[in-house]
């Protein structure tokens, strides 16, 4: 895979950032609506504060990772998530004329980066040692698991696979799992087992915890709470308290 230019270091981030603000005029945001980035992971994510329209997030893409189609169509997943699988996944807010994804383009480099505006979720990260905010986590997850294999895909849908092969193989996605961050001797041990996994069938979704992610317990007769009820939870993919629940490629 081509190496990820969010983490290229010089003036990228602030060229991201200048993208980011020109994509406010792209949505009709206020005049004096502004910007402030939240986290860098799969893409960079931004806080956006419009003072007539409020808060909302704005996801702008890394380079020559997803297509628009692909970006696309996991916007498309997040919809029927929250209308068939009882996960709040966040609303796109498309742009005035209807586009769900706005090009910008880089004005230093004349690359165009895709831009996504969602909904603002609040809600704050669980605990390292918080158990039972981690054990609902894992039921939100498997619910992702099951509709992702009972789902008809529209047409038109396309994402890489998170198999074996993308995930462990000699051409892992990430690189070399034995490389990454915090992998130790201790790590490497536990991890090193799944080399010996057989490649399972790819539920074609992005996550690869939802590739692994096991089957729900058995639950009351209660209505299935949300993502957003469960504030803790809500905005588990985020780095600080005050941030929005991320939305991860």
């Amino acid at each position: 895979m081509s190496g990820h230019d969010l983490s290229a270091g010089s003036d990228v981030l602030d060229r991201v950032t200048r993208c980011a603000q020109r994509a406010l005029g792209e949505y009709g945001c206020h005049p004096g609506a502004t910007v402030r980035l939240l986290n860098v992971s799969e893409n960079a994510t931004y806080l956006i504060d419009d003072p007539d329209a409020g808060p909302s997030v704005l996801r702008v893409h890394r380079l020559g990772y997803h297509t628009p189609a692909e970006i696309a169509s996991e916007l498309a997943w997040m919809d029927a998530l929250r209308a068939e699988a009882g996960v709040r996944t966040p609303r796109i807010l498309p742009a005035p004329a209807g586009e769900r994804i706005v090009t910008v383009v880089d004005e230093a480099s004349g690359e165009e980066r895709n831009c996504v505006r969602f909904e603002f979720l609040p809600g704050i990260e669980p605990a390292d040692d918080s158990l039972p905010h981690f054990a609902e986590l894992g039921e939100i997850t498997a619910r992702m698991h099951r509709h992702a294999r009972a789902w008809r895909r529209p047409a038109g849908f396309t994402r890489f696979h998170w198999d074996y092969e993308a995930a462990f193989g000699t051409g892992a996605r990430w690189g070399r799992w034995q490389d990454g961050m915090g992998v130790g001797p201790a790590e490497r041990e536990i991890l090193a087992g799944a080399t010996t996994l057989k490649e399972e069938e790819p539920c074609g979704i992005e996550n690869p915890q939802v590739v692994a992610a096991p089957e729900p317990r058995k639950k009351s007769s209660k209505a299935t709470p949300t993502v957003a009820s469960r504030r803790k939870a809500s905005s588990s993919t985020t780095r600080s308290s005050d941030k929005p629940k991320g939305v991860h490629p």
